[in-house]
Parts: structure tokens; C-alpha cells; sequence
């Protein structure tokens, strides 16, 4: 979310290429073999990394860089920051070949990609990442399957087109998520724990 806010760059991601939306749908290697909650949350963000969307630059933003990094914005190698981590927050240490692999389309795909006549396939991939988001909105009615996605649908929904009909029902949708208790604003999410009896009651909570 940073990225997109203007908070941080996108070149201090590593990829999340669309481009996996367009492998044959019978190699392992296409997104749609992710398990559900993963595939859908890479859904659109590989349609905002895809897009390398940012939001207008603000004051607000502006402080925000100067309040969260110790060093000026403008002087972050961001390169360098892709895999950096606090040891507290690195639950499972990268394994070798998955930082090759990003290494591999950070320096060689996401180049190739941009560029002329390449990016005729980015383009069509972002196309296709839109239907498939397309057609997860309608079969959730709006709703997704849980509020990360739900959040980055109606936010990649407002980059297609702010005047769509789609970020309008998805805007309507967003209160399903929140409510007053007695301690303030609270919104569901998914609690990986909980088991499969507890998980349909919670879809059929939402859904319906």
C-alpha cells in the first residue's frame, strides 16, 4: 500500500508480474494454481505492480517519507531494500532459488517488459487480470473473500476507472467489513486457525 500511497518505490519491490496471468492455464507455473487466498491477493496487485500505479504526492505524503525513513526519500538506494528485513518479522528466511528468481525478473523480465515490443504483453496481461477480477467481483457480489483482497480490488477497480461502475458497488460494499462494538470501529478478517466448520460459517455470514 505504501507504493501506491507514494510512501515507497516501486522499484524497492520485488516483481509481481501480471505476466503469469498469461502462461498456459495446464503449466504449473500459472498463477491460477496458487491456493485461493493467495491467488486472489495476487490478482491485483500483479494488475498494480503491473500499472506501477501512485497516488497523487501530498503534503500529507510528504511528511509521512520524512517521518518513516531516516534517511532523506530521495536518497534511498531502493534496490537494495527489496529484501530487507527486520529478523523479528522474517518468519521463513528466503530459500536460495526463490531470491534467484526475483533476482532474474527484477534485472531481466521486468526490463524486457517495459519495454517496446514486450510491453504488448504486459498490456494484455493487465486485460486479463481485469477479467479475472471482473469476474471475482461479480461472483463475490462486490464482497471478495476477505478484506485485504477487498481492499486492493476496489483499488485496482478506482485505477481502471474511478467512474466505474464497479468501484461504485464496490464502495457499497466495503461497509459489509465494519462495525461499531463497544471499543470502537472493528472490521473481519480471516483467522488462518480457525477450522473448516468455522470458515463456512463465516462465508455464509458475509455472502449472505
Amino acid at each position: 500500500m505504501k507504493r501506491v500511497l507514494g510512501a515507497y518505490e516501486w522499484s524497492g519491490c520485488n516483481p509481481v508480474p501480471p505476466e503469469f496471468w498469461l502462461i498456459p492455464s495446464f503449466s504449473p507455473f500459472h498463477a491460477g494454481k496458487m491456493s485461493s487466498l493467495s491467488r486472489l491477493i495476487y490478482m491485483p496487485m500483479s494488475y498494480l505492480y503491473g500499472r506501477r500505479f501512485v497516488g497523487q504526492i501530498s503534503s500529507l505524503i510528504q511528511s509521512i517519507r520524512q517521518e518513516i525513513y531516516i534517511q532523506p526519500y530521495h536518497k534511498i538506494n531502493w534496490q537494495k531494500t527489496r529484501n530487507m528485513c527486520a529478523k523479528e518479522d522474517l518468519y521463513y528466511p528466503h530459500p536460495l532459488v526463490q531470491d534467484m528468481l526475483w533476482e532474474f525478473l527484477y534485472k531481466v523480465g521486468e526490463p524486457l517488459f517495459s519495454s517496446w515490443p514486450f510491453s504488448i504483453l504486459r498490456e494484455k496481461a493487465l486485460k486479463v487480470v481485469m477479467e479475472h477480477i471482473q469476474y471475482e467481483d461479480k461472483n463475490s457480489r462486490y464482497l471478495c473473500i476477505a478484506a485485504a483482497q477487498k481492499v486492493l480490488c476496489l483499488l485496482t477497480c478506482w485505477v481502471e476507472d474511478p467512474n466505474s461502475e464497479a468501484y461504485r458497488f464496490h464502495l457499497a460494499r466495503a461497509k459489509d467489513y465494519l462495525w461499531i462494538a463497544e471499543d470502537g470501529l472493528k472490521i473481519q478478517v480471516i483467522i488462518m486457525k480457525l477450522n473448516a466448520f468455522y470458515f463456512k460459517v463465516f462465508y455464509v455470514k458475509l455472502y449472505y
